[in-house]
C-alpha cells in the first residue's frame, strides 16, 4: 500500500471513530469487523517500518529514495496517532484483543525523531489510563516501549548533537518529560505492584544508554526525574541484583544515581 493510500485511509477512519452523525446500525457494522480492520493497519505499520530500512524505488514512483523512506515513516506515525484516537473511546467500546493490537503497533515503530517519540508515548499513555487491566496483562510490552523511548531520548539528547542542532532542544526536552510523566504513572498505585518486579530494567537500559555520549544537561535532569519515581517502585534485593549484574563503568553511573535517589529523593516517612 502506498504511503499517501494510508494517509488517506486513516484521515476517513479517524473521521468515522470521531463522527457523532452515525446511526446504532452503523457503528455496530464498524465495531462488528474492527478486529479485522486493527490486524491490517498494525501490518501496515511493521511493513512500513520494515520496508524503509531497504527502501526499495519502484520505477514508476516519482520520489527519491530517502523521500520514499519519510513519507512511510510518516504514514507508520498517522497509523499510531489514529490508533490513539481509536483507544481513547475507552474500554467500554474495545475490547482487550482490540488495545492489545494497538499497542503491538507501538512495538514495531521506530523512534528517528521527537515527533516519533511523542506519537508512542501518546499511544501508550492513552492505553495506560483507558484500559489499566489490559496493560497489566502486557507488563513486558510496556517495558519494551518505556525502555525504547528512554533510548531514543539519550540518542536524541546527546549533548554534541544538540550543540550542533539547538533548534532541537525545546522538542527534545519536552519528550522527555513525557517519558517522565509515563514513568510517574507507571509508579502509580495502579501498576506499581506488577511493574515493580521488572522496572529495574528501565534503570539498566538508563545507565547503559549514557555510556554512549554526554547527555544534554536539562535532558539528563528531566529523565533522572523519571527515573527516580521508577526506583521508588523497585525493593533493595532487585536493585542490588542489578547492580552486581552491571559492567564496571554502568555500576559506578548506577551507584550515583541511586545514591542520588537515596539522598535526595527517597521518601522517608517524615514530613
Amino acid at each position: 500500500v502506498e504511503p499517501g493510500t494510508v494517509l488517506i485511509i486513516m484521515a476517513v477512519w479517524r473521521r468515522l471513530i470521531k463522527s457523532q452523525l452515525l446511526s446504532d446500525i452503523l457503528v455496530q457494522e464498524i465495531f462488528g469487523c474492527m478486529y479485522q480492520f486493527l490486524s491490517v493497519i498494525s501490518s501496515l505499520v511493521q511493513y512500513h517500518e520494515n520496508l524503509k530500512s531497504t527502501c526499495p524505488l519502484s520505477s514508476t514512483s516519482l520520489l527519491s529514495s530517502s523521500e520514499l523512506t519519510l513519507s512511510m515513516h510518516d504514514a507508520s506515525r498517522t497509523v499510531l496517532e489514529t490508533l490513539s484516537d481509536f483507544v481513547d473511546l475507552g474500554k467500554t467500546l474495545i475490547t482487550p484483543r482490540m488495545t492489545l493490537l494497538c499497542l503491538n503497533a507501538g512495538l514495531t515503530f521506530k523512534l528517528t525523531c521527537p515527533s516519533d517519540l511523542e506519537t508512542l508515548y501518546r499511544l501508550t499513555n492513552t492505553l495506560l489510563i483507558h484500559h489499566t487491566n489490559t496493560a497489566l496483562r502486557a507488563v513486558p510490552s510496556i517495558i519494551h516501549i518505556a525502555n525504547k523511548l528512554i533510548s531514543s531520548c539519550i540518542e536524541l539528547g546527546h549533548a554534541d548533537k544538540l550543540t550542533e542542532q539547538p533548534g532541537l532542544v525545546k522538542d527534545v526536552l519536552r519528550c522527555a518529560q513525557l517519558i517522565t510523566r509515563l514513568l510517574t504513572l507507571l509508579a502509580s498505585p495502579a501498576y506499581k505492584t506488577d511493574l515493580g518486579k521488572v522496572a529495574h530494567s528501565i534503570l539498566a537500559t538508563y545507565v547503559i544508554g549514557v555510556q554512549r555520549g554526554t547527555l544534554h544537561t536539562a535532558v539528563k535532569k528531566e529523565l533522572v526525574r523519571g527515573l527516580n519515581k521508577v526506583m521508588s517502585i523497585c525493593d533493595r534485593f532487585r536493585l542490588a541484583a542489578l547492580s552486581i549484574s552491571l559492567p564496571a563503568g554502568v555500576k559506578d553511573t548506577f551507584k550515583v544515581l541511586h545514591q542520588d535517589y537515596e539522598k535526595y529523593h527517597r521518601y522517608s516517612g517524615f514530613v
